[in-house]
Order: C-alpha cells, then sequence, then structure tokens
C-alpha cells in the first residue's frame, strides 16, 4: 500500500525493507528468549542467528532471480544487492538457513531437531511480520477478486496491479502464520520431545502456504501439473514433516 515510506532527496526508505528487517529483530529476540528458556549459551545463539539470517537473504534472493530469470538484473547486476526494494523468496531462504543449521549443529555435535524446534517460532514471527512487507510493497499480490475484503493498490511504485480489487494474498498469510505463532507458544510450555515442534511448524505452514498459492496472481516461476515451485516445496515440507514425525515416534518407542 505504501512502498516507499520516506523520500529525502537521494535517500529512499522503503517500507519493505523497514519491515523485514523489524521481522529479523523480533525474531532474534524471540529467539534469545528461547536459548535462555533453555539454558544455551549467548554466544551460540549469536553465532546460529548471523550464520543462519546471512543464509537466509543469500538464498531468498538466489531463489527469487532463478525464478525470475537473470534478463532483470543484466542491464543492473547491482539490482541483485537491492534486496530492501523487495526480491526475496521466502522457501529460497528458508531451505539456505536449513542447510547451513544442519551443517553448523553437526559440526557443534549439537541436536539437529532441537534447534529446529527453537527457531520455528521466530521464523513464524519474522514471516508475519514480513508478510505486512510484501503487503506494503504490492509483491506476492492475489487474483483480480469481488468480495469485499479485495484490496486495491494505488501507487504506481507498487508491484501489484493498480486499480484493481486484489485477495490480499499476503494479509491471508500474514493472520494464518500469526495464528500458528500463538499455537508454537503455548505448546512451548509444556516438556515436548525435540522434534514435536518442527513437526507443528513444517505441517502449519506448509499447508498454509500450499492453500494460499491458489489465490496468487503474481509471478512465481513455471507451474508443475499445475502447481505453483513453492506449492511443491509445500508438499516437501509436508513430507518431511511426516518424516520427522515417524523419527519422534520411534525414538519415543525405542
Amino acid at each position: 500500500m505504501f512502498p516507499i515510506l520516506l523520500k529525502v532527496g537521494p535517500l529512499t526508505l522503503h517500507t519493505y525493507g523497514l519491515l523485514v528487517a523489524a521481522g529479523f529483530l523480533a525474531a532474534y529476540a524471540l529467539s534469545k528468549q528461547e536459548f535462555k528458556r533453555r539454558g544455551f549459551s549467548q554466544e551460540l545463539l549469536d553465532r546460529l542467528v548471523m550464520t543462519l539470517m546471512i543464509s537466509a537473504i543469500l538464498g531468498a534472493r538466489i531463489f527469487y532471480v532463478g525464478l525470475e530469470g537473470f534478463s532483470e538484473f543484466k542491464s543492473d547486476p547491482l539490482s541483485f544487492f537491492r534486496i530492501w526494494e523487495g526480491g526475496l523468496v521466502f522457501y529460497g531462504g528458508f531451505l539456505a538457513a536449513l542447510m547451513s543449521l544442519i551443517v553448523v549443529v553437526r559440526m557443534r555435535r549439537l541436536s539437529l531437531l532441537t534447534f529446529m524446534d527453537v527457531f520455528s517460532g521466530p521464523l513464524l514471527l519474522s514471516q508475519t511480520i514480513g508478510r505486512l512487507g510484501c503487503f506494503s510493497a504490492g509483491c506476492c499480490y492475489g487474483r483480480p477478486t469481488d468480495v469485499p475484503w479485495g484490496v486495491v493498490f494505488r501507487d504506481s511504485h507498487s508491484l501489484a496491479p493498480v486499480g484493481i480489487p486484489l485477495h490480499p494474498t499476503q494479509l491471508y498469510e500474514a493472520g494464518a502464520v500469526f495464528l500458528l505463532l500463538i499455537g508454537w507458544l503455548l505448546l512451548r510450555r509444556f516438556s515436548l520431545r525435540p522434534g514435536v515442534l518442527s513437526i507443528y511448524y513444517l505441517f502449519g505452514y506448509g499447508l498454509v502456504r500450499f492453500l494460499v498459492e491458489f489465490l496468487r496472481q503474481d509471478d512465481r516461476g513455471p507451474f508443475v501439473d499445475g502447481l505453483s515451485p513453492s506449492q511443491w516445496i509445500s508438499v516437501g515440507a509436508l513430507l518431511l514433516g511426516c518424516g520427522v514425525s515417524l523419527y519422534v515416534r520411534k525414538k519415543r518407542n525405542s
């Protein structure tokens, strides 16, 4: 709705960039609380957060460039680094951060499922705020609609088509993920086996993203058998959730 929050001379403050940064900070604060609650050190938190943050940003941007094609960046290669203007794909960041987490915890001989549990809640928090950034920029927009709550983007800087009522898919996802976050905050109070919160995240977000994708209209890369790349990754997340669930059940019965 308001892609540019402030413009003073050559300085432009994009709402998207501000909210994505706010999402990272909020996720860090919740991670810090969770690390303290579980008795992990601040040093470990800072090392993991820095690694995951860099991996997530690079993965999200590279995934976006891959889906959009490199033609957009040939004339202006430096635009690859202007992430505050928009152009991050969540699942690209998620996959890159997950691979980095696997490497780091294996090097330190830590429990992967435990740290997946720890970061699943902060991830939900950052996603909630980040989707509000998408709404401000107009990216990840929905299909044209005649529902009463359809939104009309009017700012010429918006990435969404202007003057047409659209499904507010960014708000659909932000609201659903916020509800998942509330559930996560309630579940973490119980003495759960490692992996349970990860299963909750994988099933919950995987389902939300799979369904919201049906209402999106923006370019999301090549569809395969009627499903977008993100929907196929959502299917992968659901299958991974099944795999983790079976593993946790096996550990419990052994």
